[in-house]
């Protein structure tokens, strides 16, 4: 369906008058709400340019079989018939997380290792808050890994319980952002290609890889794999020694029952045929084997050409 223009403009001007009327009731200045508003309208811009541009519209996908037409009429359709509300474990709530038991928290965004007790001079803290600050001035402050969907009324009340910040000002309140993801184990195979629709090939987050890197990779082998079979050529055979390898290999796993979005790690890469116990040591021979393995495909891909 084509991006409507005005349609998310006008969502946008909603959701920032509300927005807007909320500060002013917590007192916020003038100034403040300004200078807010015009940084929202340029990221509202930006990301109002990508959609136009990536906007998907009847004609693209008129190449579909004609018996898929009975399931499926359009893009639209195709995600809303594989839509799930499952919850991605590495961006939940911390109110989800709170509902999982009284300490699950001090793991997750309240975990203090590595800081030391300024009174006791000692790596004994219960949790810690971590404040990441916003601005130069050193007058805003973010609290790290608390994404959250409670009403901003209940965020308050439940922030402003966290010892030192009783009296707190808050400038703004967390929104939730929606990151949908297919489930790639069993609709894509390991060239990032549609089983069932083999015109049609997936790129990024919406994969299940996780993280800009891991996005752009998977950008790179779609496009190569789909330029490939668009000229009768062989697609790119992914290497489970490498991270740009293993994570389309990972995603595509049918026996990937309890599917997951990953990012690249270790884990996922086949480990060395020897032991070596200093972990640096063996992360670095692993990376510079997979160095090795995509010059050889490199070299190979130009050799053939």
């Amino acid at each position: 369906m084509a991006y409507n223009h005005r349609k998310a403009e006008i969502e946008w001007l909603n959701w920032k008058e509300k927005e807007e009327k909320q500060m002013r009731e917590l007192g916020m200045d003038e100034d403040t709400i300004q200078r807010l508003h015009t940084y929202d309208w340029q990221q509202f811009k930006a990301e109002r340019n990508f959609y136009e541009w990536q906007s998907f519209t009847d004609e693209d996908v008129e190449e579909i079989p004609e018996t898929a037409a009975r399931e499926l009429k359009n893009i639209d359709d195709l995600l809303n018939s594989i839509e799930n509300q499952k919850v991605f474990e590495g961006c939940m709530p911390v109110e989800v997380m709170a509902k999982r038991g009284e300490q699950t928290l001090v793991f997750g965004p309240l975990k203090p290792v590595g800081l030391v007790n300024p009174k006791t001079g000692k790596d004994d803290a219960y949790a810690v808050v971590q404040l990441r600050q916003d601005n130069k001035e050193g007058t805003l402050y973010n609290l790290v890994g608390f994404q959250t969907n409670l009403k901003w009324g209940e965020q308050k009340r439940v922030f402003s319980m966290i010892p030192g910040l009783e009296n707190a000002e808050f400038v703004r309140y967390g929104v939730m952002h929606r990151n949908t993801y297919i489930n790639s184990p069993t609709l894509l195979n390991k060239y990032y290609q549609m089983e069932k629709y083999p015109k049609v090939f997936f790129a990024g987050q919406i994969t299940g890889v996780e993280g800009y890197v891991e996005s752009a990779s998977s950008g790179i082998l779609a496009g190569y794999n789909m330029a490939a079979m668009l000229n009768g050529k062989d697609m790119f055979e992914p290497d489970s020694k490498t991270c740009i390898g293993a994570l389309p290999l990972y995603i595509s796993n049918s026996a990937n029952t309890k599917f997951q979005p990953m990012n690249a790690n270790f884990g996922i890469i086949d480990g060395l045929n020897e032991r070596i116990r200093n972990k640096a040591e063996r992360y670095n021979k692993i990376a510079n084997r997979a160095l090795d393995i995509m010059k050889d495909k490199l070299k190979g891909e130009n050799d053939d050409e």
